[in-house]
């Protein structure tokens, strides 16, 4: 006769190999790969460094370019010219001066897997000593909280976090212009205000 130990011990079994069985055939096409952490950043450079920021929506053909002027501050160049959100542009420049992946997804076979045939989108990073770093930008991992990119220096697909990313290709929409300054009303425009008899003011 079985004792009951043994076959609380074959369950608990069954249902450890159960949920290896599921987790090895839910996984995505293209991610039965090796993943090699990755702490250190693709680059890393001061804010200030960052002297322009591209991004392409490939899909749409949508450009957005933006440039630091040391006087003026940020500008949008493409599509139009004129004075950038400010705001916006620095918290694009932060991500870009220092990109950091999660993981390296190495010997992939099919990077359409990841969303690269062609990629969803590209940013080229102006360094201030002349570089132009450029990233393609895959899709969503399965759970939304990673963003697929690869570098052309290194080989296989990376991981970054979608949050940090997505403040710069959401610089394509809407574009980044800077609100309109108010404009002073002139005087003979203004309604007069009422006198403090409470009477109304003389023609």
């Amino acid at each position: 006769m079985i004792r009951r130990s043994t076959w609380i011990t074959i369950g608990i079994f069954a249902v450890l190999l159960a949920g290896a069985l599921w987790w090895t055939r839910s996984r995505p096409v293209g991610e039965n790969v090796d993943v090699t952490p990755t702490p250190r950043p693709l680059w890393e450079v001061g804010v200030k460094d960052v002297e322009g920021l591209r991004v392409e929506d490939v899909a749409n053909g949508q450009v957005v370019e933006l440039r630091r002027d040391q006087e003026f501050g940020w500008r949008l160049v493409i599509p139009q010219e004129g004075p950038a959100d400010a705001t916006r542009a620095e918290i694009a420049a932060s991500w870009a001066r220092a990109p950091q992946p999660l993981a390296v997804i190495r010997d992939v076979e099919d990077p359409s897997a990841f969303g690269f045939s062609p990629p969803a989108y590209r940013i080229t990073v102006y360094l201030r000593d002349g570089r132009a770093q450029t990233i393609e930008v895959g899709r969503e991992s399965p759970t939304g909280s990673m963003r697929y990119i690869r570098v052309p220096e290194i080989s296989g697909v990376m991981t970054v976090s979608s949050f940090g990313i997505a403040d710069v290709i959401g610089l394509v929409d809407p574009i980044p212009l800077a609100a309109a300054e108010p404009t002073d009303i002139p005087e003979s425009s203004k309604t007069p205000e009422p006198s403090s008899a409470g009477g109304t003011p003389a023609p």
